[in-house]
């Protein structure tokens, strides 16, 4: 039983009808499921041919590199706007925003953040950044980096330590400093000295 319409769906990459998918030139539960690797299917969906044992090795060790710094979309916006423009800060910001709102760091679900329509109360307001700075002794930078990756190190008065997760800190530092640029701007101009 086929799934989806009746119709004969074509494409250049695969073909399939009521007993089979065409992957490529190969059938897909006949000689792919099973018997390649993911890369190589990759590879194979990219290309139009299977991989050689280095091309399998080289994307293989691409892919593994891009998952070292995480595959969310955050992510790789901050790194391709660190590695292209690191002193942009328009590009920084937006980088950073993204990373603020990624669901995986889900920041604004724990932070009141004016900016961002952010009203978590689990943690303190990112809106009082620069008066939290001043009273760790730090730079507004200084401080944010510290409180992520070193949460404990200095707590806001009215909050307990230990309740912000401490796995923040291997944030790669593209996107830590993305987020850093983010909150910095907001911070020293919604809040007075």
């Amino acid at each position: 039983m086929k799934i989806g319409k009746e119709t004969v769906p074509r494409s250049s990459i695969s073909t399939s009808d009521e007993h089979t998918i065409v992957v490529r030139g190969h059938d897909l539960s006949k000689e792919l499921i099973g018997k390649i690797s993911f890369v190589d299917h990759f590879f194979l969906l990219l290309t139009g041919k299977m991989p050689s044992p280095v091309q399998t090795a080289v994307l293989n060790a691409t892919l593994v590199a891009i998952a070292e710094h995480g595959l969310v979309p955050s992510v790789q916006a901050a790194r391709m706007t660190f590695a292209a423009a690191p002193d942009a800060m328009q590009g920084a910001v937006a980088a950073g925003k993204l990373v603020y709102n990624d669901s995986s760091n889900n920041c604004g679900g724990c932070h009141t953040f004016k900016p961002a329509g952010a009203t978590g109360k689990v943690g303190p307001a990112l809106d009082d950044l620069y008066k939290n700075a001043q009273l760790a002794g730090l730079s507004v930078p200084d401080f944010i980096r510290q409180s992520i990756v070193d949460p404990n190190a200095y707590v806001p008065p009215g909050y307990p330590k230990n309740v912000m997760p401490g796995n923040f800190g291997s944030l790669p530092k593209s996107q830590l400093d993305a987020l850093i640029d983010y909150l910095v701007p907001t911070s020293t101009k919604t809040v007075s000295p």
